[in-house]
């Protein structure tokens, strides 16, 4: 296990005890008023054909950044002759007869974080061995090809879309990447992220805070000889799934007053963090960690109130959270479609929510 490291350090400790209680009873209040989650109102919005072609269409001009963001938001869509894949790896490097994806070089047709390009492709539930026939390759194929990376300033933090995409393409321990020049296996780079996580979070960015957990739990569930660490995982999911209630604290006291939620930088604001909570939240419970009630309460209240105000904010610059906010929303109405047939939320068909415009 690994309990001896740094403590966790709980987000509510930045604010003053007055901050403390008025957050906790605006937590206290949403719950206790019992959220359902309006489904009817959130597809009608995020499963149009409209949402799918003004996201494409704002996402322009692209790079692989961007392209992967559209298949984590809409899955491997098809839009015409136009694919999901056909448009993310349309622009590979290649090396003599080597085919790869440059990981942090620092330009649009590399992964600004290590294999982002992939862990968007799992989300997506596009299996290991699909074929991409422009390359002659399959996806994991190319992962592999693809295993010398490049660590941004954020150094261990930003391993957490490399431990999603590596639980579903490579989920062998010993895989070895090249991190900064040092091979370096699955197992370690596991280790290496979770002492990452142990930082305190303060703001809770989004590399430290949510995608990093995200590919712990990933990792920790389908890698082998990783499971002893769920207690462990499922503690740092515990405390930084607090954030929510920061933002439905702030959203509700936002709803109750004259000020206007729709300004841009609300905006983007919320949907940069609520985005990717439910996220994460929702492939945490697939993975088989458990998320608080309140927590899915907040989340039910932050989803209905802000999914209607960005459907009139698509451009350039929302399209990432956008997609972040759509899959978080469309995972988590598929599992409790089957917990509602007594079914295990695991054997949600991951690529059930792909938009067909």
């Amino acid at each position: 296990m690994i309990t001896k490291h740094s403590p966790v350090i709980d987000p509510l400790i930045y604010l003053n005890s007055k901050e403390r209680v008025e957050l906790l009873a605006t937590r206290d209040r949403v719950i206790g008023s019992g959220v359902p989650f309006k489904r009817t109102l959130l597809e009608s919005i995020f499963n149009s054909s409209r949402f799918s072609e003004q996201l494409i269409r704002a996402t322009q001009p692209y790079g692989l950044d961007q392209a992967a963001h559209l298949v984590n938001g809409l899955g491997n869509y098809r839009s015409g002759s136009e694919t999901g894949l056909s448009k993310l790896f349309s622009n590979p490097t290649r090396s003599g007869k080597k085919v790869f994806i440059p990981q942090n070089a620092g330009d649009r047709n590399s992964d600004y974080h290590p294999w982002q390009s992939f862990a968007y492709c799992a989300m997506a539930g596009i299996k290991p061995d699909e074929y991409l026939p422009a390359l002659d390759v399959t996806m994991k194929d190319l992962a592999i090809k693809s295993n010398r990376i490049n660590l941004s300033a954020s150094g261990d933090n930003d391993l957490g879309h490399l431990l999603f995409a590596a639980s579903y393409l490579v989920p062998d321990p010993k895989f070895k990447f090249i991190i900064s020049g040092e091979k370096l296996p699955l197992s370690d780079a596991f280790r290496n992220a979770y002492e990452a996580s142990t930082e305190p979070i303060g703001t809770l960015s989004v590399c430290s805070g949510y995608h990093l957990i995200e590919g712990m739990c990933a990792a920790s569930s389908l890698v082998p000889g990783l499971s002893a660490y769920h207690e462990d995982v499922q503690a740092l999911l515990d405390i930084k799934t607090t954030r929510i209630y920061m933002d439905v604290s702030k959203l509700y006291t936002t709803v109750e007053s004259d000020f206007n939620p729709a300004s841009t930088h609300y905006l983007k604001y919320n949907l940069f963090h609520v985005g990717h909570m439910g996220e994460m939240a929702s492939f945490a419970r697939f993975h088989g960690y458990t998320i608080k009630p309140e927590v899915i309460n907040c989340l039910n209240f932050c989803w209905n109130t802000l999914g209607p105000l960005y459907s009139n904010h698509i451009h350039h610059g929302f399209t990432s959270f956008l997609a972040h906010f759509r899959r978080g929303i469309t995972l988590h109405t598929a599992m409790e479609d089957l917990s509602a047939q007594g079914k295990n939320p695991k054997e949600t068909d991951l690529s059930s929510y792909t938009s067909i415009f």
